[in-house]
């Protein structure tokens, strides 16, 4: 790794504490907390989902970070209804490879057609990064996504940045990545232990 800031050394600093204590508690039920935790010292970010997809099954949503009831009600509706037109669940079911994704990248351009809406508690939004969002689901966020599939099952952290913020660049995208691998690691071995 080149650093190249004060900055780049007081992150990886901060990284490896978190990553320590991840390490330390991996058989915990905290893991998915701890995890997100570590990587707010890494990315900034406003929300974040843990999903486990399980083969054509509704997901699971294992940890969040919404911030009130009104917002986790789109999580509700999510798992309910609209997971079936999500580009991340549409991409486990083809089998998507382990890493990182935006959001946008996973969703080809018009594969939500307009009579789904009803049907999947969605609501068509042009100004949203996908086109639409889920009732409920929190308006004006960039979405990206890492990938932990493990035989039938898909681990997905979802970090959601306001696009008024900036969302997420390059330099954030290259800093995960660089984490990727590890990251992955983890959730498979917390898997392995609390698969049931």
């Amino acid at each position: 790794m080149t650093v190249n800031s004060g900055n780049d050394v007081t992150r990886e600093v901060r990284w490896n504490s978190e990553l320590a204590k991840i390490i330390d508690h991996i058989d915990s039920d905290d893991l998915p907390k701890l995890l997100i935790e570590g990587l707010a010292v890494l990315v900034p970010f406003s929300m974040s989902t843990v999903f486990v997809n399980r083969g054509r099954s509704r997901p699971i949503c294992i940890y969040d970070t919404f911030p009130n009831s009104a917002a986790k009600s789109g999580i509700d509706n999510y798992i309910s209804s609209s997971y079936v037109v999500n580009p991340f669940y549409l991409a486990h079911l083809n089998g998507i490879k382990e890493g990182l994704y935006r959001i946008r990248d996973l969703a080809p351009d018009g594969y939500f057609p307009n009579e789904t809406y009803d049907d999947h508690k969605a609501i068509p939004a042009p100004d949203e990064e996908i086109g639409y969002t889920t009732v409920g689901w929190p308006k004006g966020f960039e979405e990206i996504n890492i990938a932990v599939p493990i035989g039938d099952v898909t681990v997905e952290i979802a970090l959601f940045n306001r696009i008024q913020d900036g969302g997420f660049d390059e330099d954030h995208m290259n800093i995960l990545h660089a984490r990727s691998q590890v990251i992955c690691a983890i959730l498979r071995k917390y898997w392995q232990l609390h698969s049931d």
